[in-house]
């Protein structure tokens, strides 16, 4: 895996904008993720439902070791992940302090730890190998990602309805399901909601991507994506030993695992392939 880029000690122009959004996301982002850690009491479903706790702590460390990386407080990238790492057991250990209603889960922390995991992964497959030209196609991908989340360029839109629209989705699915069926399938009903979230948003994020300058990403064959259902598909069995082993609930972080890391080793490869056949 290729290590991640070092990070900016000051700001640059034109980035500094964009590395200041990213400033105040995580800061917001983790103010909130750690008031919802911490809460006393908090049955989002109601006290006899379960709600997807194991994804959604996949998510939630992922998403802050991803906008830790991106504010640049850190001299390189790869201590943003670092950091994180500690702090997933220590948050899972202060809740356990701080209210009797929650307890230490060793899943909850691997949970996360898989959500980290995936994160360092995609994050490192996107970045560019020194060799690459500033001006390739590849280059100024990453840049945009930067570029979308400065203010009028429609970032910050696509990520807030993108989250809204699965809090809201989620409760509705949920109890459409336990109303016909009587089944609490709260991870399926989570995937299902994040899948319409991303469906209704996609649109609105290609246009900012495409007002923002940023260029097409590299096709992926057949075999790719075969390899990404395979790779799910191993990460979910291997979900299932860890619940037989007596660590329940990462089936779906597992198999999520699984499939980022292979969609993100593709990606890396098609992108190397996108600069091999731009040179010949």
């Amino acid at each position: 895996m290729h290590p991640l880029p070092k990070a900016p000690t000051q700001l640059d122009e034109p980035a500094s904008a964009a590395i200041r959004s990213w400033r105040w996301f995580f800061s917001l982002y983790f103010v909130a993720l750690t008031i919802g850690t911490h809460w006393p009491r908090l049955d989002p479903l109601g006290p006899e439902h379960t709600p997807p706790d194991k994804l959604m702590h996949f998510l939630a460390f992922g998403i802050l070791a991803v906008l830790l990386e991106r504010t640049r407080w850190l001299p390189r990238g790869w201590m943003a992940f670092a950091l994180v790492g500690l702090w997933i057991p220590f948050d899972e250990w202060t809740q356990d302090l701080l209210s009797p209603w929650r307890n230490w889960s060793l899943p909850d922390v691997l949970a996360g730890i898989e959500g980290l995991a995936a994160a360092a992964i995609s994050t490192a497959a996107v970045s560019p190998p020194a060799p690459v030209s500033p001006s390739s196609p590849w280059r100024t991908a990453v840049a945009t990602i930067d570029r979308i989340i400065e203010r009028g360029a429609g970032g910050r839109t696509v990520f807030a309805l993108s989250a809204a629209i699965t809090i809201v989705v989620f409760p509705v699915i949920y109890f459409l399901v336990w109303g016909t069926l009587h089944r609490s399938w709260s991870v399926a009903c989570g995937f299902a909601s994040l899948a319409i979230a991303g469906t209704i948003t996609l649109p609105m994020g290609h246009r900012a991507w495409k007002r923002a300058g940023g260029p097409s990403w590299p096709p992926f064959g057949a075999t790719a994506w075969v390899l990404v259902a395979t790779s799910t598909l191993v990460g979910w069995l291997a979900g299932e030993l860890l619940s037989d082993a007596g660590l329940p609930g990462l089936v779906a972080p597992t198999a999520l695992l699984g499939g980022v890391t292979s969609l993100s080793v593709s990606l890396r490869q098609a992108w190397m392939k996108s600069e091999t056949l731009a040179h010949e």
